[in-house]
């Protein structure tokens, strides 16, 4: 049988296909590329996140607002809830019991709601058992999908996934119906096909927050969301600290990307160096060799965003074309937009070429050439080797 022939028929009896006219092979059963961008306050720009959101959407397709925990923020409309809701944060829960976004939202009694609205196809929901927990009803525009128990020895995850009919505006309700601990870690809402972008900061975070979700719970949350691109964008705070264990770092980032390899093996990984700031010593140029060497390792892609902006000392000169601010740590809308700018092709080209899912331990690729020939192959291209 010709080798072309071969693969085609392989890709037929998988059900492996990529959407017509596009060209990655990351595309999960739903047609859809998933994008979970981990990291600190940098990633918390809305500016930066616009950008690489349009960037996209307008390569793939819009897919949906993504991965969220909608009720921590107040100025997202059509989201709620009642008094008795509290949020919870990484630095006020030892357990570390949390969701991608490193929060949760938690009830104690009986009667209490938490609504969110949008527009979607299909939902994941992503709820704590642990010990002392309640139950929940969980509802989509008054059609109840499920009442789980939360009650649990040890902790884990509950995930209720449902695909609708349409893409439309639909209001999703979570109901505790009886006392005891009722924990959201997080939603995915998403239409059919195009890319889903889920910007996931924590302001003073470091990598390191990764390793203190216990063991199964980042996992969990991490394989029904089949990310395509894992973007990590730390060291900030890695660099500000006084006495910078370079040792210790490399350990950890290290176990960070084997956590990650093992939960998703088939997702690309981005590393990305943090942007200029003014700290005392040579940290920042010290966590960037450490991305850069440990990338290689790992088969990942790198951005340095330092050496992207000119080098050691660049934030005094963005801070006098009004692109950085004055704490010479954190940077303006411009300057936020111009890091995204950077930032977007090392996103599109680590969505470019993966190995097809389920297809071990021989992938087949799927690939769109310049000139707009879609080609499939069991080999990489050169171009991505």
């Amino acid at each position: 049988m010709p080798r072309l022939i071969r693969i085609v028929l392989g890709l037929l009896l998988l059900g492996v296909a990529a959407p017509a006219g596009t060209g990655p092979a990351a595309w999960n059963h739903w047609g859809t590329l998933r994008v979970l961008h981990f990291g600190d306050s940098h990633t918390g720009s809305e500016a930066l996140q616009a950008v690489l959101r349009d960037g996209l959407h307008g390569r793939f397709g819009d897919g949906g607002p993504g991965c969220q925990l909608p009720w921590l923020h107040k100025r997202q409309p059509g989201a709620g809830a009642s008094a008795g809701w509290r949020r919870v944060a990484l630095a006020r829960d030892p357990d570390a019991l949390l969701g991608l976004g490193g929060a949760a939202l938690e009830a104690g009694r009986r009667g209490e709601r938490a609504w969110c609205a949008g527009s979607f196809s299909r939902m994941r929901l992503y709820l704590l058992r642990q010990p002392g927990g309640g139950a929940v009803r969980v509802s989509v525009d008054g059609q109840i999908l499920g009442e789980p128990g939360l009650s649990s020895a040890q902790p884990g995850v509950v995930v209720l996934e449902k695909a609708f009919p349409g893409v439309k505006p639909r209001r999703i309700q979570i109901e505790t119906v009886t006392d005891g601990r009722s924990r959201i870690l997080g939603v995915s809402l998403e239409r059919a096909g195009g890319a889903v972008y889920s910007p996931l900061s924590i302001n003073g975070a470091q990598a390191s927050w990764l390793l203190r979700l216990p063991d199964g719970l980042l996992e969990a949350q991490l394989r029904p969301e089949a990310p395509s691109l894992i973007v990590l964008a730390f060291g900030t705070n890695e660099a500000k600290d006084g006495d910078f264990d370079e040792a210790g770092y490399e350990r950890t980032l290290k176990q960070v990307l084997e956590r990650l390899r093992r939960a998703v093996p088939l997702a690309s990984l981005l590393l990305v160096a943090p942007p200029d700031a003014a700290f005392p010593g040579d940290a920042l140029g010290r966590i960037a060799a450490i991305q850069q060497a440990q990338a290689a390792a790992f088969g990942a892609g790198f951005v340095d965003l330092r050496a992207a902006m000119g080098g050691p000392g660049s934030i005094r000169r963005w801070l006098g074309s009004g692109m950085a601010q004055g704490d010479l740590v954190h940077y303006t809308a411009k300057g936020y937009d111009r890091h995204a700018r950077t930032l977007l092709p090392a996103l599109l080209q680590g969505l470019a070429v993966q190995p097809a899912p389920a297809v071990q331990p021989n992938p087949v690729y799927v690939y769109r050439t310049g000139d707009g020939r879609t080609v499939i192959t069991n080999t990489i291209p050169g171009d991505f080797q």
